[in-house]
């Protein structure tokens, strides 16, 4: 089984007339078929309303989106099968939906292939199933409970263990449980998930072999021309690059109106629903600014980042998953992120260290978001609370929300993986400490 994180994402646009439908039918759902899914780890959908895109109306869609683990063909299998119902109660309201419910799940599963959107995703704890999860939850458990009772022992005959010795003993009293207790199981990626991350691997390397070969062979054409036609190669040079980098200017330095603060009563709308105690979702949608080539170049960063995300997003605590995608023919961002805490206290957290730059990066492109000098400078940095009002201005009201174990945040899910990983390993004192503080 392949166990790496992926998220999908649909895009569809909405029948005339069936937003409202579509909403009360979305906030019916129950989430039992996706619990009885081994790949879905969260489920969300969103109606998104129409935007206008420089005299353009953007149609009104659903976003539903999942983040699930293994193959992406067996996991739209999986949910065309075990979620008919509530794919089919979703996409009855869409355009171009076969529309008759009779219980055969490759419509369905030919409808979610179909409009399928590429996005740069990353999930924190990459590598983790449902299962594991759940065991590894038990395992620290059933920890807890054996240094308990051992602590009791050790106050009684005033002994100090080291941490080598007590880590032992918490391994042969694991061991102790029966030698196929699924507690000791412990992943090692198989050959079906070495292929999977080569293949996810083999565009980045397409992309950077291709600017190379294009680098290479530009720099070739331009001594060559040189040689032959020196005057000329040199102004024509220095005006294509003037040229380019007014363009430049023009694009990544004009002034653009920051997003207003929205209405009270909107912004309880959008807050509502992520008021859950431990885990929530957001859905952040708006058109792109001006220009072509910016929808082309956005694009392009997003098929990039998509290899590199943690780069960009590991300091951000508060973090669950993530993703980045562009639809209406690159017209429209969207961003979609599950996290923990509150949605007011997770965006703040884009704001600390040198994440700012990140986010312009990844933001900038987007209308009402703070201008950037640049690609990267100034933007949230500058203007903060322009930010925050881009934010909950581009936010729209969840509709359908399934988290596999919606009181466990990342941190907490990679603490017990590194706990289940590290207990079979042999460890000298420094280690087997380490080892301990996680418990």
């Amino acid at each position: 089984m392949i166990r790496t994180h992926g998220g999908y994402t649909c895009v569809v646009p909405i029948k005339d007339g069936n937003n409202s439908q579509l909403r009360t039918n979305l906030k019916k759902l129950q989430d039992v078929s996706f619990h009885q899914t081994d790949s879905v780890l969260f489920a969300s959908a969103a109606v998104i309303p129409k935007q206008n895109y420089f005299g353009e109306e953007l149609p009104a869609s659903l976003v539903f989106a999942t983040t699930y683990c293994g193959s992406l063909d067996d996991h739209l299998l999986e949910i065309s099968k075990f979620c008919y119902n509530e794919l089919f109660d979703m996409f009855i309201h869409c355009q171009n939906f076969p529309g008759a419910r009779n219980g055969h799940f490759a419509e369905i599963l030919l409808f979610l292939k179909q409009h399928k959107y590429s996005s740069a995703f990353w999930s924190k704890y990459n590598g983790i199933t449902k299962e594991d999860i759940v065991l590894e939850k038990k395992l620290y458990d059933e920890i807890q409970i054996y240094l308990d009772s051992e602590q009791k022992l050790i106050n009684q005959q005033n002994i100090a263990p080291s941490a080598e010795i007590i880590k032992k003993e918490i391994k042969n009293h694991i061991i102790s449980l029966g030698t196929h207790n699924p507690l000791l199981y412990q992943h090692y990626p198989n050959t079906a998930e070495k292929i999977q991350q080569i293949k996810e691997k083999i565009p980045i390397f397409l992309l950077m072999g291709g600017a190379i070969w294009f680098t290479v062979g530009a720099i070739k054409f331009f001594v060559a021309s040189v040689k032959k036609f020196p005057k000329l190669t040199i102004a024509s040079s220095l005006i294509i690059a003037a040229v380019a980098y007014m363009y430049y200017r023009y694009l990544f330095y004009q002034k653009t109106q920051t997003a207003k603060r929205i209405e009270n009563a909107k912004m309880r709308r959008v807050e509502t629903p992520q008021l859950h105690p431990v885990l929530n979702t957001m859905i952040a949608t708006g058109p792109i600014k001006r220009g072509r080539v910016r929808r082309w170049f956005y694009s392009l960063v997003l098929k990039v980042v998509k290899f590199f995300p943690k780069r960009f997003l590991s300091g951000i605590p508060t973090i669950n998953n993530i993703r980045w995608l562009v639809s209406d023919n690159d017209k429209r961002l969207i961003f979609l992120s599950t996290y923990s805490n509150t949605a007011g206290a997770y965006v703040r957290d884009f704001l600390n260290g040198s994440i700012p730059s990140g986010v312009n990066f990844m933001f900038n492109h987007g209308q009402g978001f703070p201008d950037t000098q640049g690609l990267y400078k100034g933007g949230i940095v500058n203007d903060p609370e322009g930010y925050m009002q881009a934010v909950y201005a581009g936010q729209q009201v969840i509709d359908f929300w399934y988290a596999h174990h919606p009181n466990s945040t990342s941190d907490l899910t990679n603490k017990y993986h590194q706990i289940r990983v590290g207990l079979l390993k042999d460890m000298n004192e420094c280690e087997s400490t380490k080892w301990l503080n996680l418990l």
